[in-house]
């Protein structure tokens, strides 16, 4: 038996045909990027976001590249985001380092609900080439 709180009964989870996001990057000093996602509900109804945000790195051709996925231990109860129609959740995201294959000009943003392409804002790749390619997100955030 969890804790957590379950959202109210008519709040489900965002579907990709009611969600706008937007991810924005930046260098930071150690030559990865770290970034803020933005989901803007564009539709007619309230819905949430569960979990964390996870990121989908791309070639040119858009297809799906290697890269792991780091799961931070921190506790956030309740575990989702309501999002009222017109509002936003953001999340703070960060990719390390990148030594592969040039990555593309979109980035696959998956949650519960599915997966959506979005095209970032700001620096194409990490400066930094060396060590484990890895992503990160934090929570969705209201507010």
């Amino acid at each position: 038996m969890s804790d957590e709180p379950s959202p109210p009964g008519d709040i489900v989870e965002c579907t990709p045909d009611e969600v706008d996001f937007s991810l924005s990057w930046r260098h930071d000093g150690d030559g990865a990027l770290a970034g803020e996602l933005v989901a803007r509900n564009t539709g007619p109804r309230a819905w949430r976001l569960t979990g964390k945000p996870g990121l989908v790195l791309t070639d040119a051709d858009g297809r799906d590249l290697a890269a792991d996925h780091v799961v931070t231990l921190e506790l956030r109860l309740p575990g989702y985001a309501v999002v009222a129609p017109g509002g936003v959740a953001r999340a703070a995201v960060s990719l390390g380092r990148w030594d592969g294959t040039p990555l593309g000009p979109v980035v696959g943003v998956t949650w519960e609900g599915g997966r959506a392409d979005v095209r970032p804002d700001g620096p194409p790749a990490p400066t930094a080439a060396s060590g484990p390619t890895t992503t990160s997100s934090s929570w969705f955030t209201t507010g």
